[in-house]
C-alpha cells in the first residue's frame, strides 16, 4: 500500500468526490468546473505548498487520532516534478528531473534512484495507486487533487469563505455535497470544498466517510489546504535536483523499494516441482509460455486469501494455451491433497523442496509470486497477499 500513502493519502479526496450522488444544479459550480477544466488543459508549470490533516474517531467522539502533514510540488512539463509529503512519522518524496528520477521512503530507508524520466499527463492518475513509473512520474501528481472533478454533484448554494493563501486573503465559493453508497442513495459521509474562480483551484477541501470498525462506527475525515501556490511561471530546475540521505539503500527499480530481494530482470532458475502422480516437472519446460508461479502453504492465511484471484485468473485464461499456473507448496502430499478436497481449486498443484524455493527463489516469506515472461526472464516478484487487480498487473508485465 505504498502509494496510498503518498499521493493517495491526497487523492482519495478525489475518489471520494467521484462517487457524490446527491444535490441540485449549482450554475456557480457549472462555471466553477470549466474554469478548472481550462486550467488543467493549459497548465504548463505549479509549485504548490499545503497542509494536510486526516483525523479517525468515533461517531459522537471529540477526539480521536490525528495525522498532520506538509505537501510541496511542483512540477515543469516536460521533464520536471517533485513531490514531498513529510511529517514527524512520514516522510516520502519522488520525481524527475535533469539528472536523475528518484523515489525515496524513509520508513523503509530506501531509495529508487533511475535515469530522468518524460512525464506523462493523465489527470485521472491519482484513481490508481499503483506504483509503477507511469503513474509516479505524472505531470497532474502534485496538483490533480486540487483539481475538480467532472463527475461531481454539488449541493444548489453557494457559500463563500476567505482564505488566506500567498499572505493574502482570497475570496473561495464554498460548495457542498454529500457522499453516497454504491447505491446512489444511502448517505456514507459528507464534505466541503473551497474554490477559487481566479486560479481555478481546489485551495481546501475537506471530506469525512463513515465505517464499521470492529462493530464500532467511525468516521475518518481528510483535509487538506493550499497554503502557497504558483501557476505556469518559471520553476528553478535545483527544485528538481535530489540526493538521498547517506543512510538510504539505493536501489534501481521500483520492485527493489518494497522487495530488496526483488528478482525482477533475471533469467528464471530452473527449478522441479513434483506433482501428486510423482512425475519431475522442470520450469525451462514451460518456455514459449508465460508462468505464473506461487509459492504457498495450506496453514498459510494471505496464501489462503489470494487463491480465489488465482483461481479466477485461470479459469479466465487457461483456454488461451499462453499461460501456465503453477502453485508450489513444500508440504507432505496427503496434506495439500486433504485441504483441495476442502478448497478445489483447479489450477496445477505440485511439491517442491524448501531449499529449492528458497535457494533459487529467494522465497522466505509466502505467498511470494513470479510472473515470467515467454523468453524466461522474471518480470513480477510479488511479496504478500496481491489483490486480482495487482495479479492482473503483474501477468500484464509478463505479456499477456
Amino acid at each position: 500500500m505504498l502509494k496510498v500513502l503518498t499521493r493517495g493519502t491526497v487523492a482519495v479526496l478525489m475518489l471520494v468526490l467521484a462517487s457524490v450522488a446527491l444535490g441540485s444544479d449549482n450554475p456557480d459550480f457549472d462555471k466553477a468546473q470549466t474554469k478548472a477544466a481550462q486550467l488543467a488543459e493549459n497548465l504548463q508549470s505549479y509549485e504548490i505548498n499545503a497542509d494536510l490533516v486526516m483525523e479517525q474517531k468515533a461517531v459522537g467522539a471529540d477526539e480521536g487520532m490525528k495525522f498532520e502533514a506538509k505537501q510541496n510540488s511542483a512540477a515543469s512539463m516536460p521533464d520536471r516534478l517533485k513531490v514531498a509529503i513529510e511529517s514527524p512519522m512520514f516522510v516520502q518524496t519522488w520525481g524527475t528531473g535533469p539528472e536523475a528520477a528518484w523515489f525515496y521512503v524513509a520508513q523503509q530507508k530506501v531509495c529508487y534512484v533511475g535515469q530522468p524520466v518524460q512525464l506523462k499527463r493523465n489527470l485521472k492518475g491519482g484513481e490508481s495507486m499503483g506504483l509503477n513509473e507511469e503513474e509516479v512520474y505524472n505531470f497532474y501528481a502534485g496538483v490533480g487533487e486540487y483539481l475538480l472533478s467532472n463527475d461531481i454533484v454539488v449541493a444548489a448554494e453557494t457559500g463563500s469563505e476567505n482564505l488566506m493563501v500567498n499572505g493574502a486573503e482570497v475570496a473561495c465559493q464554498v460548495f457542498t455535497f454529500a457522499v453516497t453508497g454504491e447505491d446512489g442513495e444511502t448517505k456514507t459521509g459528507h464534505g466541503t470544498y473551497w474554490f477559487d474562480p481566479a486560479s481555478g483551484l481546489v485551495l481546501k477541501a475537506a471530506v469525512t466517510t463513515l465505517n464499521q470498525q470492529g462493530g464500532m462506527e467511525m468516521e475518518g475525515t481528510m483535509t487538506s489546504t493550499i497554503t502557497s501556490f504558483t501557476i505556469n511561471a518559471d520553476v528553478a530546475d535545483d527544485v528538481f535536483t535530489y540526493t538521498p540521505p547517506v543512510e538510504a539503500r539505493v536501489v534501481d527499480s521500483f520492485d527493489r523499494l518494497l522487495n530488496p530481494d526483488s528478482m525482477v530482470g533475471e533469467v528464471a532458475p530452473d527449478i522441479s516441482f513434483t506433482t501428486f502422480a510423482g512425475e519431475t516437472v522442470n520450469l525451462k519446460d514451460y518456455r514459449g509460455k508465460v508462468v505464473f508461479l506461487d509459492f504457498w502453504a495450506t496453514w498459510c492465511g494471505p496464501c489462503r486469501m489470494e487463491m480465489p484471484h488465482i483461481q479466477k485468473l485461470y479459469e479466465e485464461m487457461k483456454d488461451s494455451g499462453e499461460v501456465v499456473f503453477l502453485g508450489a507448496s513444500n508440504e507432505p502430499q496427503a496434506t495439500i491433497e486433504g485441504w483441495l478436497e476442502k478448497n478445489p481449486y483447479t489450477f496445477k498443484i505440485v511439491m517442491v523442496k524448501a531449499e529449492d524455493a528458497k535457494g533459487k527463489f529467494n522465497v522466505s516469506s509466502i505467498p511470494a509470486g513470479f510472473v515470467i515472461d515467454r523468453e524466461g526472464t522474471i518480470k513480477a516478484h510479488m511479496i504478500g497477499a496481491q489483490s486480482e487487480e495487482q495479479l492482473r498487473d503483474a501477468l500484464e508485465k509478463g505479456g499477456l
